[in-house]
């Protein structure tokens, strides 16, 4: 074999394997994790046939979605661990926010605390001290934190709320509305489906 043929069928194999490399890394970043769509999909079509039934039967709606949405957690978290969400319910002039992500959110001038993250506080019995973290998630009383109701006299609003360094916005009006937003961090990556 000569000595030009060796080199181009040695550029050859470099140039393949060059490319494969780039399709892989292109093929890697668009791929989206499926979960998240389906997590978004369940949740949403539960907390709306949720609150259809509370309206039919003139139950509290709020008390149903807290069930939903703790029966949706174990659910959602055994799915994918990684999982984060923040809801919004009601109307213009009367709404709730739900935050179930591991920053606090802020709506207007008002931060809920995220219900992934942890509450602490310290134990002392004589000398010995010790600190116990729980999960807001498992606190009892965690809904008074990581859940906010707000009252407005306008029949039509928009309502921002800021989750990390982006600003997300819902309309409401005068009908009930239910907005599910979905967050999940995968490597590098974060997925958001608003909805």
């Amino acid at each position: 074999m000569k000595k030009a043929q060796f080199f181009i069928i040695a550029a050859l194999i470099g140039i393949v394997v060059i490319f494969s490399f780039f399709s892989v890394s292109i093929t890697k970043k668009e791929k989206k994790p499926e979960k998240i769509y389906d997590l978004n999909k369940n949740f949403k079509f539960e907390a709306v046939e949720v609150i259809a039934k509370g309206k039919v039967n003139k139950a509290n709606i709020d008390e149903l979605l807290d069930n939903a949405t703790r029966l949706f957690l174990k659910y959602g978290l055994t799915e994918d661990p990684r999982l984060e969400f923040v809801y919004i319910y009601g109307n213009a002039t009367n709404f709730t926010v739900f935050n179930f992500a591991d920053e606090n959110v802020t709506v207007g001038s008002t931060d809920i605390m995220g219900g992934r993250k942890n509450l602490s506080s310290t134990l002392q019995l004589g000398e010995i001290k010790m600190k116990v973290i729980t999960p807001a998630s498992e606190y009892p009383g965690a809904l008074n934190y990581i859940k906010k109701s707000f009252q407005s006299t306008q029949q039509t609003q928009t309502v921002d709320v800021k989750l990390g360094n982006r600003t997300y916005s819902f309309a409401l009006g005068p009908n009930e509305q239910f907005y599910l937003l979905i967050r999940l961090k995968a490597e590098n990556e974060t997925y958001i489906v608003k909805e």
